[in-house]
């Protein structure tokens, strides 16, 4: 009986974790620099994030669940009500994190490269 729950648990987790990438393949990750504003998209989740507010960035191989499809990631710390953090995972890092810092030359990017 107990060997049943497991294979039906873990098929569903297959069902799930496939419609997941047919998701991901449909609505891909995007990061989009307008104006003053970084706009994060990421299936039907937008975020927008003022690069005024943003304090720094740095490298991170953190695995938290973020609009980030690499390991290799980004930390965007910025200030809106508290200080605030999420995770991105550009495709040309570099260019990027100068993107930003050209519009905010107050962000330290020292452990972004």
């Amino acid at each position: 009986m107990e060997s049943r729950t497991l294979l039906s648990w873990l098929i569903t987790l297959l069902i799930v974790m496939g419609w997941m990438a047919m998701f991901l393949l449909l609505f891909p990750v995007k990061y989009i620099i307008d104006g003053d504003n970084l706009l994060i998209c990421c299936g039907f989740q937008r975020k927008r994030i003022s690069i005024s507010q943003i304090i720094y960035v740095r490298r991170s191989h953190n695995l938290l669940a973020s609009p980030a499809l690499s390991v290799d990631r980004l930390e965007i710390v910025f200030k809106e009500k508290n200080t605030d953090s999420i995770l991105i995972s550009p495709r040309n890092r570099i260019d990027f994190v100068e993107d930003l810092k050209a519009i905010n030359p107050d962000i330290d990017i020292s452990k972004a490269l």
